[in-house]
Formats: structure tokens, C-alpha cells, sequence
């Protein structure tokens, strides 16, 4: 059977209309600590058999009293999102301050496996940029993540981030793993 090119152009509005879905019932909104379990499953279903981990305790996660914790730090000093579905936590974003740098914060978005390409991590970014805009002491937005994941650094881009460094970083217990670091200097609104 021969494709032809309408065939193609059906099949690539299809898929742009899959991924500009509407979600129902979606909710973005600030974790709470009753939220830590669930938190901290998305964590770990996104990153199994990655290397590193998106979590910074030298490939251990945390406890669920170390997860409320940094909800709570986060989110006073931070950020810290969530998006529900249907009362489940498919997406998180975060953001804290740089101790050795004022005004620098790290920032991470972690999207579950089966909701990606339906605009939740857009949706986080967005959010997160806005609140970035409000708060004076946020200069710069940096968020790493492991070379391997174009769909972090395509949306990222989107929001104005530029890659900053890429190459090979050091990990926790001495491993390595090519990183790229996209900044985001913040224009106060």
C-alpha cells in the first residue's frame, strides 16, 4: 500500500490534535505535605533504570519525612507545584535557592511517562516563569538535566532558556554523566 502525502498530513494533524488535547479535571496547584508519597512515586517511576536520578541523595531518594520537608522548605523559600489529574500527581516543579549564589535558583519539572506531549510540563514551566517574574529575589533560573532528554531542553527553549554548559559533570559517589545546564535570566514584571 502506497502513502501518499495527504496520508502523512492526516496522520501529522492527528497526532497535534492528540497532543493539544484538553485535559478534564486537570489542577495545578502548590504541594502540600500530605503530598510527599505521591511525590515521591512520579520520582521514581520517571527516573527507574536513569543514571543519575533526577533526586540529589547520591542515588537514594528520600524518605517521605525528607520529601515533606522540602516541601515545606520549597515552598516557603521556593517553589514547589504540583499537577493533578483526577487526584493523581502527574507532574512537579520546583525551585530553591542556590545557597552559594543569591538570586540563582536551581529548578526541576518532572512529568510522569504516560502524560508527556499533553502540555502539564508546559503548564509547570509557564507557571513557575510567572512566579519567578513576582518575586524580586530570583535573577537566574538554572535547571540540569542529562543530555538524553531532548523533551527537557525543547521545552525549555520554548520558554526563552539557552544552554549555558554541556558536558561532563560530576554526579554523586564519583560518577559521571554528560549534563546540560539551560539558564533563564529573569526580567522582573
Amino acid at each position: 500500500m502506497k502513502v501518499t502525502v495527504f496520508d502523512r498530513l492526516a496522520r501529522r494533524l492527528a497526532f497535534r490534535r492528540r497532543k493539544s488535547e484538553i485535559i478534564p479535571n486537570l489542577v495545578l496547584r502548590a504541594a502540600t505535605e500530605a503530598d510527599a508519597e505521591a511525590i515521591l512515586r512520579l520520582r521514581k517511576q520517571v527516573d527507574k533504570n536513569r543514571n543519575p536520578p533526577l533526586d540529589p541523595y547520591g542515588g537514594e531518594y528520600p524518605t517521605v519525612k525528607q520529601q515533606s520537608q522540602e516541601i515545606r522548605e520549597f515552598g516557603q523559600e521556593g517553589l514547589f507545584l504540583v499537577v493533578e489529574v483526577e487526584r493523581e500527581i502527574v507532574g512537579i516543579a520546583f525551585a530553591f535557592e542556590m545557597r552559594r549564589t543569591t538570586g540563582e535558583y536551581r529548578f526541576k519539572v518532572v512529568v510522569s511517562l504516560n502524560w508527556r506531549g499533553r502540555g502539564i510540563g508546559t503548564a509547570l514551566v509557564s507557571h513557575a516563569i510567572k512566579w519567578a517574574r513576582g518575586n524580586r529575589r530570583v535573577n537566574l533560573i538554572v535547571c540540569a538535566f542529562h543530555k538524553s532528554h531532548r523533551d527537557a531542553k525543547h521545552l525549555l527553549g520554548k520558554f526563552g532558556f539557552t544552554a549555558h554548559k554541556q558536558g561532563w559533570a560530576w554526579y554523586m559517589h564519583g560518577a559521571r554523566y554528560n549534563e546540560v545546564e539551560m539558564i533563564l535570566y529573569v526580567e522582573h514584571s
